[in-house]
């Protein structure tokens, strides 16, 4: 079962599945940041809906240049999915400060 996806638009960035919860080596590199590592998939969906804020903002700093950003969660209360929006504010260039002088 996949416990977390995040997708900027249509494409994956990284998501915490199977491999992960019940993985047997030491290394995590998936979205979780090794909250589920092993735990198996009853700890693994109940830590997912305790830190699920605390993982978005994670991916969220990992992928700064990313829009249109999509998670989706499974929980023991059914699958959730919230889109991040970013607004990016654009300060147009102001042009050159010119003195007018009086000949």
């Amino acid at each position: 079962m996949i416990l977390i996806t995040a997708y900027e638009r249509a494409r994956i960035l990284c998501r915490c599945d199977e491999q992960c919860y019940d993985a047997q080596h030491d290394v995590c590199g998936c979205i979780c940041n090794g909250r589920n590592h092993g735990v198996g998939v009853d700890e693994a969906v109940r830590l997912t809906q305790e830190y699920a804020s605390f993982i978005a903002e994670e991916v969220i700093e990992r992928y700064p240049d990313a829009t249109g950003l999509a998670f989706h969660y499974e929980t023991t209360m059914g699958r959730f999915t919230f889109e991040c929006t970013r607004q990016v504010h654009f300060q147009p260039e102001r042009p050159p400060l010119t003195h007018n002088k009086k000949p």
